[in-house]
């Protein structure tokens, strides 16, 4: 957990409704995934309202801009892992079907337009050199709108699958998807998207001119958006696994590195222009210390074969906020989060929302007690797992970072 986290005290609720770990309500909507469901929190509330509970991996619930609405998406057939999605809307008493049964890309958010519309792609059967060919549309949010076309000519490179048997890796790709956190949204200056593996190779699509500009030369991932859509920021890796914190100016497309005191693994932009981006470093060991046996039956787990040495190290990485002023000024928001990773990050007002993912310190010990086997270890390993959401008040230095939720994933914060 970050320096200086407290921990709220657990309140089971009834109903079956999700359990919160608070130490105060969060400052705006939220919007979260509990138990395979989607939920939402009012400001100053503790009693999560249900809003969806269609088996769905990734709803990608986002608010409207008037903080009024929740757009999400909900497998139109009751598979988990469906193609085929329903574009909804709730309005805070009722989930309306606005889109029913179209065939999503794979990975592919959704977002609003300034001016209250929806912005979704729908995935064709045709294949080019550049990739899946898809179409991109616009619907307002109302029960039997008609969607109107935005551009045919949008692709989608392929190459985005990849595997892991380790779970805090799938527990990530739940809150960013398996290229970086994706991002689109429909611009004064044409369609900010992922071109390539959901979050990965940024590029802008001038939709009156077909024209696709790749981003850092196609190395942009995990944008982010200015609050007036007019400058983008995402990261650019290098061959030795580092990443570097780029702005793109969408008007004129010039690209300018920010100088970073460490790498970063996610950026958001808040109110005021500034950035906030969080950070890892590995701070030890998780398989110190066992035995040889032990270490045997670890690796095991991994799939690594009894012919083949054992794995000795799993890191357990510690993480860090960092926010960049506009004048180029870096500060430290908070450091020593003992956690895998970075799940989302959001800046709503003064308030910076946080989720990670846990270390893996109790899948080890699940797997070493024998909870988890051979057998059993895929359907369950993901349960030793948690994400956890936290919230930060930018207005108060020094402030406490607090737990807002436990074992919620997927969160959106209305507000910008």
């Amino acid at each position: 957990m970050l320096k200086k986290m407290m921990l709220g005290a657990a309140a089971a609720l009834l109903l079956a409704l999700p359990t919160l770990a608070q130490q105060i309500p969060p400052a705006t909507r939220l919007a979260f995934v509990q138990n395979k469901a989607l939920y939402t929190l009012e400001p100053t509330s503790t009693t999560p309202v249900l809003v969806d509970s269609a088996p769905t991996y990734d709803y990608s619930a986002v608010w409207s801009p008037d903080s009024t609405k929740l757009a999400y998406v909900a497998s139109a057939d009751g598979q988990e892992f469906s193609e085929m999605k329903t574009l909804k809307v709730w309005d805070g008493t009722q989930a309306l079907d606005i889109v029913t049964n179209f065939k999503s890309a794979s990975g592919m958010p959704i977002n609003w337009t300034r001016d209250g519309k929806i912005v979704y792609f729908v995935a064709t059967p045709e294949f080019i050199d550049a990739g899946q060919r898809m179409e991109v549309y616009i619907v307002d949010a109302a029960a039997g709108a008609a969607p109107e076309l935005v551009s045919n000519q949008v692709t989608i490179g392929a190459g985005c699958g990849g595997s892991s048997s380790i779970p805090m890796d799938w527990a990530t790709w739940v809150e960013n998807g398996f290229g970086g956190r994706p991002l689109i949204q429909l611009t004064d200056y044409g369609l900010v998207y992922p071109s390539i593996c959901a979050g990965g190779r940024g590029a802008l699509f001038r939709t009156f001119s077909n024209e696709l500009t790749p981003f850092a030369d196609g190395k942009l991932s995990d944008m982010a958006l200015s609050a007036d859509q007019r400058s983008l920021a995402g990261l650019v890796g290098d061959d030795a696994g580092n990443t570097s914190l780029v702005v793109v100016n969408l008007e004129t497309m010039e690209e300018k590195t920010i100088p970073t005191q460490r790498s970063p693994l996610q950026v958001v932009w808040g109110a005021d222009g500034s950035l906030y981006y969080a950070s890892s470093t590995e701070a030890g060991n998780l398989l110190t210390g066992l035995t040889d046996e032990q270490l045997r039956t670890f690796s095991t787990a991994l799939g690594i074969p009894a012919d083949v040495p054992v794995e000795t190290k799993l890191a357990r990485n510690s993480l860090s906020i960092s926010r960049i002023a506009a004048d180029g000024t870096e500060s430290l928001v908070a450091e020593g989060g003992d956690a895998y990773t970075i799940g989302r990050m959001q800046v709503v007002g003064n308030t910076l929302y946080v989720s990670t993912i846990s270390n893996g310190a109790d899948w080890v010990k699940a797997v070493l007690d024998g909870t988890l086997t051979p057998d059993n270890n895929f359907d369950k390993a993901g349960e030793t797992v948690h994400t956890t959401i936290y919230s930060i008040d930018l207005a108060t230095p020094n402030s406490v970072p607090v737990i807002v939720l436990n074992d919620a994933t997927q969160f959106a914060a209305a507000g910008a």
